[in-house]
Parts: structure tokens; C-alpha cells; sequence
């Protein structure tokens, strides 16, 4: 038995044992940072001789806490499979200790490819360098590593966290004008994520320019209930001061919706994902926009990364997946994905 097989029985059988024991829960603009993959210290990788299958491992922050997150690796096991490659994943359910025990248990496995949606950017540095000095190609998804690790990583495959809030941003100051002096409150989730980070900079950077000002943040993880919570201290703080709640997850900024809906305020409501029932919240006329960034178009683009790093090519390190812009206009066009 090879050591590939005998690693994949024993990542199956610590991927069983970590379902059984539960989980712990906390709940396009260029990048600025931007780096080619010419600039990465590690050599171009030459085109696979072995008629072995390729092993594309998996980690992620959480494939249950989150809908965005189950669709994604769905999807990209699909892809993989699909490819006669082989796939294994393991997920942390939003911790980051555990995640940097798990990235360790699949470097040991020796795969081709370690593909990560990091939980905490500045602690994944760490997990890419030694993925990187193990020999496997390291590709980022969703959620970026800290700069100072970008040397370590292929590249990055995802939405453009910073340019789609930015985006947004944009929107919201040509529909209401630079001097409406809007009041703006924010639901943000993890505050360690580097994709998180980047979406509230790139919002905010956005309305820089003008006389808007923002009168909070708070972060609700992945948990619903907690953004309507937070939505309705804003509420309690604010009333009717408040203009706009900008949220970085449909997922969450519903939540801030139900507040709303609840206390009877008319507050413009813009977020991203593009998710099922934020599109229908569009058309009902209780959210204002979204942004649609489907897992598919993510998985697709990862999977044209790898067999181009596999054929010998460079890449850029940015490789960014599309996105549709979901207002009131063109609701009832696009139906989301999850």
C-alpha cells in the first residue's frame, strides 16, 4: 500500500472522528498588495510526469457554519473528482488553532496542491511557509494570507474582496450623492479573516471623499441571530438617524434586515454573496443591493490555476472569480446559488 493511500485512510479517519466529537464555533479593483507569481521565491513547478492522480487537499475555515462555505468545497470536490483527481478536506469550524493542527495532518499526506481559505491570515504566514518548504504548491481561495506570506503562495483564487466592497462603496455614492451625509452603521463577522478586513477597508475608502460617516461596526461571526442583535442595539442607539447598513455577508446583513423590518424604519440595506434569499429581500424591496460572487465561478478559476501551474506556466498571484451586481433592476434575472 502506497504512503498516499495509507494517509488518505488515516485523514479519513481523523476527518470522522472530528465530525462524531462536534466543533467549536465563534460564530474588480486591484489590490494594492498585489504580487506575480514571478515574484514568489519558489520555482516554477514543471509539468507532472507521474501517471499518478494529482491529491488536492483541502482547508478551510468551516464547511457548516457557514452556507457560502459548504457550496465552495461541494463544489470544488466535484471539479476535482471530475478531473480523476484525488480530494480530501478537513475543516475547523471557524478555529484557527485547530485549523493550524489540520493544515499540519495534510502537509504530513504530501499532497500536490494545499488549497486554503485561511481563518486568520497572519497566523496561516506560518502554515504557507511550511507548506511551501515541504515542496507542495500552496493556493489561497476566499480568503487571503497576510502579505508577508503571499512569497510562500501560488496565488490567490476568489473574489476581490477590497475592489467588490469598494464597489459597493462606489454605488452608494453616485445613487445618494458624496454630500447626503449619510449615517451608516456596519455588520462585519470575523474580525481576523483577512478577506473581512479588506471588505471593510475597501468600503470605507470608497465613502472617504465624502461627508458620510460611519457609526459603528460590530462583528457577528457567523451567527445571524447575533447581526440582528447588534442590528437592533444600532436601533436603540440611533433610530431613525440610521441611512444605510452596510454588511459584509448576506448571511449576517439579513439579520440586520429582520431589525429593521422589525422596528419599522426605511434604512437602505447593501451587502455581497448574492445568497438566494438576499436577492429575493431585493425584490421585496427590503434590501437595496448585493453583490453576487457564486462558489462556482471561484471553483472554475482554481481549477484553471491548477492545471496551468501543472502545464508550467506563470500566473499572477490575483486571480480573481466574476461577480454580478443585484439591485431592484435585475432581481428577478439572477436567482443566486445558494
Amino acid at each position: 500500500m502506497t504512503k498516499r493511500l495509507i494517509s488518505l485512510f488515516l485523514i479519513l479517519a481523523l476527518a470522522f472522528n472530528l465530525c462524531a466529537c462536534g466543533s467549536k464555533t465563534p460564530t474588480d479593483q486591484e489590490n494594492p498588495g498585489a504580487v506575480s507569481s514571478a515574484e514568489n521565491s519558489q520555482p516554477a513547478e514543471t509539468p507532472k510526469e507521474s501517471d499518478e492522480p494529482l491529491l488536492i487537499a483541502y482547508s478551510t475555515i468551516a464547511y457548516s457554519i457557514a452556507v457560502m462555505t459548504t457550496f465552495l468545497k461541494d463544489n470544488m470536490e466535484t471539479a476535482v473528482k471530475n478531473e480523476g483527481w484525488e480530494f480530501v478536506a478537513l475543516a475547523a469550524e471557524g478555529d484557527a488553532a485547530l485549523q493550524a493542527e489540520q493544515v499540519q495532518t495534510l502537509i504530513d499526506m504530501e499532497p500536490d496542491y494545499l488549497v486554503l481559505f485561511p481563518a486568520d491570515g497572519t497566523l496561516a504566514v506560518e502554515w504557507v511557509k511550511d507548506a511551501a518548504a515541504a515542496g507542495i504548491s500552496v493556493i489561497c481561495v476566499c480568503g487571503d494570507v497576510a502579505e508577508e506570506g503571499q512569497a510562500s503562495v501560488e496565488c490567490y483564487v476568489g473574489a476581490d474582496n477590497y475592489g467588490l466592497a469598494h464597489t459597493i462603496g462606489e454605488w452608494v455614492v453616485e445613487q445618494f450623492g458624496a454630500d447626503a451625509g449619510l449615517k451608516i452603521v456596519e455588520i462585519a463577522s470575523v474580525p481576523a479573516q483577512y478577506d473581512i478586513q479588506q471588505r471593510v477597508q475597501g468600503f470605507a475608502d470608497a465613502i472617504a471623499d465624502t461627508n458620510y460617516e460611519i457609526l459603528g461596526t460590530e462583528w457577528a461571526y457567523s451567527s445571524r441571530s447575533d447581526a440582528q442583535g447588534y442590528m437592533e442595539n444600532f436601533i436603540s442607539t440611533y433610530g431613525d438617524e440610521i441611512d444605510l447598513l452596510f454588511g459584509v455577508d448576506d448571511d449576517l446583513t439579513l439579520g440586520g434586515v429582520y431589525a429593521i423590518e422589525e422596528a419599522g424604519l426605511d434604512i437602505a440595506v447593501v451587502s455581497m454573496t448574492g445568497q438566494i434569499e438576499a436577492i429575493q429581500a431585493i425584490r421585496d424591496g427590503k434590501m437595496t443591493m448585493t453583490v453576487a460572487t457564486p462558489s462556482t465561478k471561484t471553483v472554475d478559476k482554481l481549477m484553471e490555476c491548477i492545471k496551468a501551474l501543472e502545464a508550467g506556466e506563470e500566473i499572477d498571484y490575483y486571480q480573481y472569480s466574476g461577480y454580478d451586481i443585484v439591485t431592484a433592476e435585475n432581481a428577478d434575472s439572477i436567482q443566486g446559488e445558494f
